[in-house]
């Protein structure tokens, strides 16, 4: 679980830092969960998981009558999205 994984990164940095751990995710075959209010950081990912991309999704968090629901994206999704300059945090 990484938190905030973009904090005191700079944004030009996050496409390979995502291809690193993106790379050992598969390697030693274990999920990373981390968290971004980051536009950048999403587009990052995208582009640092080429060639895996069924290795990631984004969980959206949204508040729907007083309950936080969880809604998964898929890469397509992930990447239509950060096409189009759509909002997903």
């Amino acid at each position: 679980m990484i938190d905030e994984i973009d904090a005191g990164l700079h944004f030009s940095v996050l496409p390979e830092v995502w291809r690193i751990i993106v790379a050992a995710s598969v390697e030693y075959s274990v999920q990373i969960f981390a968290t971004t209010h980051s536009y950048e950081c999403i587009d990052a990912a995208v582009k640092g998981s080429a060639g895996n991309d069924d290795k990631l999704a984004l969980f959206r968090l949204t508040r729907r009558d007083g309950d936080i629901r969880a809604t998964r994206v898929e890469h397509e999704g992930i990447r239509s999205a950060v096409d189009f300059a759509l909002e997903l945090r």
